[in-house]
């Protein structure tokens, strides 16, 4: 088997890569052999996530900045790593918006930036996959449970716009098959609450019977398995 190069190497967008778990993602790609297309709303953080990876990847990192909430803004991000590498296998979705605050205080602005960023970029990158992936894996991390839990944590936006991707996942997955595009949804316990039992149905997910202890190791093995769909596994 030939060895990937810096020309063939398969392409990464990781969004979120400036903060954990996409941090450690993204590494685990770049020792892959991975070429990194990297996003995160703090550029202070998104190069110190280059610096990381930059040994290990298999071509200088690609570091993207803009608000991905907006079609236009997001597809202009997508261009940029076409132009760079004219293709894109594998998309990491590792943001979350999660604002603390409970139901009578909670700002207008913050409840619709926090669908945005957990429901609706999701579904826009969905819909661009279709469009311009030749096969490959979208994963979205996270599943009822926020990433990062603010000290006084509400999550009602984050629930709701979580508990739409529940149950828009698989629906995702059978329309991307056509274009060979697996997609997942990687929830990092079994959520017993009835949100998962009514929406999600977990007749719909993947349980894998030996899965990979850590996050890393899991998305390595999505990468290499042809599943699709929700998928539960035990550790972070």
């Amino acid at each position: 088997m030939t060895e990937p190069t810096a020309t063939t190497a398969p392409v990464a967008w990781v969004l979120g890569a400036g903060r954990e778990p996409g941090r450690t993602l993204a590494q685990a790609l770049a020792q892959r052999g991975f070429r990194l297309a990297l996003y995160d709303l703090n550029p202070g953080a998104l190069e110190a996530t280059a610096g990381q990876v930059r040994p290990h990847a298999a071509a200088e990192p690609l570091l993207l900045h803009g608000d991905p909430v907006r079609k236009i803004a997001l597809q202009a991000l997508l261009n940029q790593i076409e132009d760079h590498w004219a293709r894109l296998d594998l998309i990491v979705y590792a943001l979350e918006a999660n604002p603390a605050a409970g139901l009578r205080a909670l700002d207008e602005w913050d409840w619709h930036r926090a669908l945005d960023i957990n429901l609706t970029v999701p579904w826009l990158l969905a819909q661009m996959a279709a469009r311009v992936m030749q096969g490959g894996l979208v994963a979205f991390v996270g599943g009822e449970e926020p990433l990062h839990a603010p000290p006084d944590e509400a999550g009602l936006a984050l629930r709701a716009a979580r508990g739409g991707l529940l149950a828009a996942v698989p629906q995702w997955a059978e329309m991307l098959a056509p274009q060979r595009v697996r997609l997942h949804l990687l929830l990092p316990r079994r959520p017993y609450d009835p949100l998962w039992r009514a929406v999600a149905r977990p007749a719909r997910a993947i349980w894998l019977r030996e899965p990979p202890p850590t996050l890393p190791a899991l998305l390595l093995r999505l990468w290499e398995e042809p599943l699709t769909g929700l998928v539960l596994y035990a550790g972070r």
